[in-house]
């Protein structure tokens, strides 16, 4: 059986999104399976080139599965109309938080925040700037991918809860 690769927290960084690759194909050729763990975007520059490099590995036929990780997951609820906050932050944070990344990742798609600004100008820029094909690329990521012997997911597993496979 050949092995299956697995890549997490990409977090915009193209550079060593595709050193990543590179090592994977000269270990394990150019039709390795690999399993992308999601956080695609956030807190790195280059969030909007790492899903249009992703998109085109997907579009070229690659053996690749894509995993929607939680920063996935609130960029995902950001574009939707009306924007949607992440219940799961703390009451002091929201994905456009500093810390979090959503400033980053705009940015790799053009926004400006270097004044201060409304949300809902930021939203219906980030609408406008945002690619369909990313948008759809974001919403089509699985939750979570299993294979003869492995299971993957994109978060921190706690053993008391049981995975119930199906099959």
């Amino acid at each position: 059986m050949s092995p299956i690769y697995a890549i997490g927290d990409i977090h915009g960084q193209l550079s060593m999104l595709e050193h990543a690759l590179e090592l994977i194909k000269a270990d394990g050729g150019p039709e390795a399976p690999i399993v992308f763990l999601g956080d695609y975007t956030d807190r790195g520059p280059e969030s909007c080139g790492v899903l249009d490099y992703l998109i085109q590995g997907r579009d070229a036929g690659h053996n690749w599965v894509f995993l929607k990780g939680n920063h996935d997951r609130m960029f995902e609820w950001f574009l939707q109309s009306p924007t949607r906050g992440d219940p799961y932050l703390f009451t002091d944070l929201s994905w456009l938080y500093e810390r979090l990344g959503g400033q980053d990742t705009l940015r790799s798609y053009g926004l400006d925040f270097s004044l201060r600004r409304r949300l809902s100008e930021v939203h219906a820029e980030a609408l406008q700037a945002v690619p369909k094909a990313h948008q759809n690329f974001l919403s089509q990521c699985q939750l979570s991918y299993g294979s003869a012997d492995l299971f993957f997911l994109p978060c921190r597993y706690s053993s008391r809860r049981a995975i119930a496979r199906t099959g």
